[in-house]
């Protein structure tokens, strides 16, 4: 049986943890949005918070996987469970930031016809 070594099994559980506080802040991020005056904000904010709780969900797995590689004797299989859920966490975090600079670019488009 193949084993990942305990420095992995670290390195994946930090990486979860982030992932999870990163989630957090993308999260409040999408509700500050919401409570904006502008609707078009507000409809951004609902699809950022729920993009904030996918990685929040993920990451969660992600460390559930990588705090059992210890009792599970460092499996390779475990370890690739806890990876996949840390990509798809990750895969999440980017469509946040995707819709995050979408927010922004209507933004600043909005303001350019105002000042013309």
């Amino acid at each position: 049986m193949h084993r990942i070594s305990k420095q992995s099994a670290q390195n994946a559980q930090e990486h979860a943890t982030i992932a999870l506080r990163h989630g957090f802040s993308i999260e409040l991020r999408g509700k500050f949005l919401q409570r904006r005056d502008e609707p078009t904000l507000q409809e951004y904010g609902h699809f950022i918070e729920d993009y904030g709780q996918m990685v929040q969900q993920y990451a969660q797995e992600s460390l559930l996987y990588s705090q059992s590689l210890h009792k599970q004797d460092y499996s390779t299989k475990l370890y690739g469970l806890a990876v996949e859920t840390h990509v798809k966490a990750t895969e999440a975090h980017i469509g946040a930031v995707s819709m995050y600079s979408s927010a922004i670019r209507e933004k600043l488009l909005a303001r350019k016809k105002r000042s013309l």
